[in-house]
């Protein structure tokens, strides 16, 4: 596992001997696990039985801003699209909507592909997920690009997420009046 150190300044931390600014946006870091400068840093979050779906969906999602999980009713398949009408709720509680498996703790691993972690919750923890990336206020299904590793999913999001920003930013609805 790579070693993380806090520099003295508490504005920094040393990454496998690289400096990186806390303040940088997280598609810094996002970039240095591509490069490879962070390729066995993950986050850790328990699963346990009374914990609910928003409990987890927030803890993955501290760890990648620009995706989400959904959890379903229906049995993990890859590459299929679960139905609207699977979704569970989001107050449920993981003993209620899992499928057999086990506490235990996951490891999220930003170098993994969506079909690997997805599988990985099912297996580990007869938990059915699909992971969503957002584009501006949309949420997408990943599943023709389950392939690509969690990272890149959230770097695709945040790209998309800003690119549409900054269209809107530029519109000027005050010239209505001028347009035909």
């Amino acid at each position: 596992m790579t070693n993380i150190f806090r520099h003295p300044d508490f504005n920094h931390i040393l990454v496998a001997n690289r400096e990186i600014n806390l303040q940088d946006s997280f598609s810094v870091l996002c970039r240095a696990l591509l490069e490879g400068t962070l390729k066995n840093c993950h986050v850790k979050i328990i699963i346990k039985n009374n914990k609910t779906i928003a409990e987890l969906q927030g803890e993955f999602n501290k760890a990648f801003a620009y995706l989400k999980i959904e959890f379903y009713s229906a049995p993990y398949e890859a590459k299929k699209l679960q139905p609207q009408s699977k979704l569970i709720r989001h107050d449920q509680t993981l003993q209620f909507c899992r499928k057999g498996g086990a506490e235990g703790i996951l490891q999220l691993k930003p170098n993994a592909s969506v079909a690997i972690f997805e599988k990985e919750l099912w297996d580990q923890f007869g938990l059915s997920v699909q992971v969503f990336r957002k584009s501006g206020s949309l949420w997408i299904e990943t599943s023709l690009t389950d392939s690509w590793t969690l990272m890149q999913q959230n770097l695709e999001g945040e790209q998309m997420t800003r690119a549409m920003l900054d269209d809107a930013a530029g519109i000027d609805f005050s010239d209505r009046d001028q347009v035909d």
